[in-house]
C-alpha cells in the first residue's frame, strides 16, 4: 500500500489495526535504482520538416518583397499625383498666355491660392498698354488733326 494512504485503522476513529497489517514504519523503503529513468525514444526526423522550413523561408522572402513593392507603389502613386497637379497648373498658365515672369509667379503660388483667379489677375496686369492715348490725345482720332476744330474748342474753354 502506498505510504500516502492511511491504513484502515488510522482512517477509522477508534479503530484497531490487525496484527498482520504492516505499519508504515515496518514498510521497506522503495528500492533506489541508479539507472536513468526510462525516456521516450527520440522521434526520427520527418523529411517534410526540411520542406516546411524551406517554404517558411520562401514565404518570409516573398513577404519582404511584397512590403518593398507596396512602399514603391505608394511612392509611384504620390509621384503620379504630383505630376498630374503640375500638368494641370501648366495647362491653366498656358490658357492665360502669361509672360514668363508672371508664369513663374503663378507656378510658385499654385499650391497656396486659387490658380484661375491668380492667372486672371496676372493676365490683366500684364496686358501691354498702348503708348498713345496718354496726355489727352485720342489714339482713335484721324491721323490729320482738324486744326480749325481744335482752335474753336480752345477758344470756347477760354471764354
Amino acid at each position: 500500500m502506498p505510504a500516502d494512504h492511511p491504513t484502515p485503522a488510522e482512517a477509522i476513529p477508534g479503530g484497531v489495526a490487525h496484527p498482520d497489517t504492516p505499519t508504515p514504519a515496518d514498510a521497506a523503503p522503495p528500492a533506489v535504482t541508479e539507472a536513468e529513468p526510462e525516456r521516450r525514444p527520440e522521434p526520427e526526423p520527418d523529411p517534410r520538416d526540411a520542406q516546411i522550413a524551406e517554404l517558411e523561408a520562401e514565404l518570409a522572402h516573398v513577404r519582404a518583397e511584397h512590403s518593398g513593392a507596396s512602399v514603391e507603389a505608394d511612392e509611384l502613386r504620390a509621384q503620379a499625383a504630383e505630376d498630374a497637379r503640375r500638368a494641370e497648373t501648366e495647362q491653366t498658365i498656358t490658357a492665360y498666355s502669361l509672360p514668363p515672369f508672371a508664369a513663374d509667379a503663378a507656378r510658385a503660388a499654385a499650391p497656396f491660392v486659387d490658380l484661375d483667379a491668380l492667372c486672371e489677375k496676372l493676365a490683366k496686369a500684364t496686358i501691354p498698354r498702348p503708348l498713345f492715348g496718354r496726355g489727352g490725345l485720342d489714339p482713335t482720332a484721324p491721323t490729320k488733326p482738324d486744326h480749325q476744330a481744335i482752335a474753336e474748342r480752345l477758344l470756347r474753354r477760354a471764354w
